[in-house]
C-alpha cells in the first residue's frame, strides 16, 4: 500500500503552510499536521502520535546532519543552477551545425526567490549573417 497514492511524482509533494498550532508542540504534532495536509490515511498505516514520537526518539540525534544538508543545499543551489545553465549553453554550441551564428540569451522569467530555476534560455539562429563555416556566437545575459 502506497503512503501517497494520489501523488505520482515526489516533486508534487507540497505541504504548504501549517497553522501555528503545528509548531512548538513537538515533532509528533508537527508531523501529524503535515501528514493530514497531505491526505495520508493515518489509521491505514498505523501512524499515531506514539509511533511518530518513537521515530523522533530514534533519529533525534541526527537532526544536526539534516540541518547541515539543508544549509549546504541553500548555499550551493544558485551556483549549481548557474553551472547547469552554462552547461546548456555550451551544449548548444557543441551540437550546432556551425553554419549559423547563434544569439543566446538568459532571461529571468520570475523572481529567484520563487525558484532557482527562474531563467529562460532563448536561442535564435541568425540566418543571413553567416558564411560557410562561420561559428559566431552572441551571448546576452540581461
Amino acid at each position: 500500500m502506497d503512503l501517497l497514492p494520489h501523488i505520482e511524482d515526489s516533486r508534487d509533494i507540497i505541504v504548504g503552510r501549517l497553522g501555528r498550532g503545528s509548531f512548538g508542540k513537538g515533532f509528533s504534532n508537527y508531523a501529524l499536521s503535515a501528514l493530514k495536509r497531505l491526505n495520508v490515511d493515518l489509521e491505514a498505516f498505523g501512524i499515531t502520535e506514539d509511533v511518530l514520537q518513537a521515530f523522533w526518539d530514534r533519529y533525534q540525534d541526527r537532526e544536526k546532519e539534516v540541518a547541515i544538508c539543508w544549509t549546504l543545499r541553500a548555499m550551493l543551489a544558485e551556483a549549481i543552477e548557474s553551472l547547469i545553465l552554462v552547461d546548456r549553453v555550451l551544449n548548444l554550441l557543441e551540437v550546432g551545425d556551425g553554419s549559423h551564428p547563434l544569439d543566446i540569451s538568459l532571461l529571468p522569467i520570475f523572481d529567484y526567490v520563487e525558484s532557482p530555476r527562474n531563467m529562460a534560455l532563448i536561442v535564435q539562429k541568425l540566418d543571413g549573417f553567416a558564411t560557410e563555416g562561420d561559428n559566431d556566437v552572441t551571448l546576452n545575459s540581461k
